[in-house]
């Protein structure tokens, strides 16, 4: 089964299987953002992160995979009168998404570049990188293994993990401003405790 088959079914079972609260990183981003900021929100999900940040006034763009997820953002949008500036189905490596994107003041990639390909994820950074802009920020969160020889078994399932210092180092031409930490954190998915990279820097 694809992540897309996965997450499909995931989404249909509960509308709000991540919960509403945003993430703790979007919260220290708000607090960062000039009002009016654009914002680019990658594997966007059901839409927890892009609505919180709609509602303080932010012009965000949401890019999800399923098309359950972006019909329940939609749907949630027209029923709380939230404003988004756009919701794009698709898959956030392919060229033909990454060539509609603009650039961003900040873009956002929370738990999604495991489920990507080691290729994939070299696309998605890349275009992270080339679609922030001056003095925007970027912010991400990944799962990690805690040694680099364990990374192989997922590269080889498909899927990628960090190992630690990798993503302050894949972004050391950004200024980290606000939060860079590793350690445990639990899923709400599956209720597994996982190894967890966080980043928020600013583009210099």
């Amino acid at each position: 089964m694809t992540p897309k088959d996965t997450y499909e079914q995931i989404y249909t079972k509960d509308p709000a299987v991540f919960g509403t609260t945003p993430s703790s990183l979007v919260l220290e981003l708000a607090d960062l953002l000039p009002q009016g900021s654009t914002v680019l929100d990658l594997g966007a999900g059901q839409g927890k992160n892009a609505f919180y940040l709609a509602n303080k006034g932010y012009r965000v763009t949401a890019v999800e995979l399923t098309e359950t997820g972006c019909q329940q953002m939609r749907d949630t949008a027209a029923k709380e009168g939230i404003s988004l500036d756009a919701c794009i189905e698709g898959d956030i490596t392919s060229p033909e998404i990454l060539a509609q994107l603009k650039n961003y003041d900040a873009i956002l990639c929370i738990n999604v570049l495991p489920l990507l390909t080691e290729e994939g994820v070299e696309r998605v950074i890349a275009a992270i990188g080339e679609k922030t802009n001056p003095r925007g920020y970027m912010v991400i969160s990944a799962f990690m293994v805690e040694s680099p020889g364990k990374r192989q078994v997922y590269v080889d399932k498909g899927k990628y993990r960090f190992v630690p210092e990798e993503l302050r180092v894949r972004f050391s031409d950004f200024s980290i401003v606000s939060a860079y930490d590793e350690g445990l954190s639990h899923n709400c998915v599956d209720g597994k405790s996982r190894y967890v990279a966080r980043l928020i820097a600013q583009k210099i």
